[in-house]
């Protein structure tokens, strides 16, 4: 489902497994604890979201827009998928968090 709007929903704890979600909009959107695993997110806006707890395991984040969000303790591994726009706007803290859940993982 290409460009849906999830804006200001809460989806805490929603599962959104192997979902087709690309250039959706979860602005302002409570997304706790939600699964994304597998997922299709490119381009997809989370602004303002969060996301803490989040699972992003074997996701694709290119082109994704994360900026002012809350990311702590969101699940990453080695499969999830960014480029450099997507990390473009997270914080230096959100980034090495990012960059921390990257190291050391087999690929």
């Amino acid at each position: 489902m290409v460009g849906l709007n999830f804006n200001k929903v809460i989806l805490s704890g929603a599962t959104f497994h192997f979902a087709q979600l690309d250039n959706a909009n979860f602005i302002l959107a409570d997304l706790r604890c939600a699964s994304f695993q597998n997922a299709d997110l490119s381009g997809a806006n989370f602004s303002g979201a969060d996301l803490r707890g989040a699972d992003f395991r074997n996701a694709n984040l290119t082109d994704t827009s994360f900026t002012n969000l809350q990311f702590g303790d969101a699940l990453i591994d080695h499969k999830t998928r960014f480029s450099s726009e997507s990390l473009k706007n997270l914080s230096p803290e959100q980034l090495a968090y990012v960059q921390k859940s990257l190291v050391n993982k087999p690929f």
